[in-house]
């Protein structure tokens, strides 16, 4: 098929063809159209020619339509799949530190009690060994505790006896104001009898 003037101007066809250059341009005068033009030589001819491949625009465009439509569904599908995924983690995550805060909020009301065994402290991140912190206060705070109560029943102990001997104190300390009022008594018999 012949090509219009104006095409072969604007395009530079006959010098691309006669240069021996393949190339290719939109023809939108006739409908949108691709077309590829490939330099054909026959024989021993000083004249060149030119092979076209004329393809409307719509049948180019149709399977890079279809790719984006490919591409928006997979980009779709692996965002879900990405939130899904975050969800979840973030969601395990925070049960396990939702965990940690109840036994601390015991801890702060003075249970050590417990212990982070529920499959927390064995982790090997960061959750895991928050954990393990926890449980070493407790640990610590239990021993603390115990030595405290120790304490206490040791001062306690001290307490009774110092009250007792105060009460023996107390009471000797009576039965000699008791005995010296006697004896005050007698030396004035004495005087009185002399």
């Amino acid at each position: 098929k012949a090509v219009n003037k104006e095409i072969a101007d604007k395009f530079k066809i006959i010098e691309n063809i006669k240069s021996g250059k393949k190339f290719s341009y939109i023809d939108k005068n006739s409908g949108e159209k691709y077309v590829s033009v490939v330099p054909v030589e026959f024989g021993n001819n000083v004249d060149k020619w030119g092979f076209a491949v004329e393809i409307p625009m719509d049948k180019v465009l149709k399977s890079s339509k279809e790719m984006t439509n490919i591409m928006i569904i997979l980009s779709i599908i692996f965002i879900s799949t990405g939130l899904i995924l975050i969800f979840y983690i973030t969601r395990t995550i925070t049960r396990k530190i939702e965990e940690i805060v109840k036994d601390g909020e015991k801890m702060a009301n003075n249970d050590f009690s417990m212990e982070l065994s529920n499959g927390v402290s064995h982790r090997k991140d960061e959750i895991g060994r928050l954990a393990n912190v926890f449980n070493e206060i407790t640990v610590t705070m239990r021993k603390t505790v115990k030595e405290i109560n120790k304490t206490v029943e040791k001062v306690a102990t001290s307490a009774t006896e110092l009250s007792s001997g105060m009460r023996d104190i107390a009471e000797g300390s009576q039965t000699q104001a008791e005995n010296s009022k006697e004896l005050e008594k007698y030396i004035e018999d004495i005087e009185n009898k002399m």
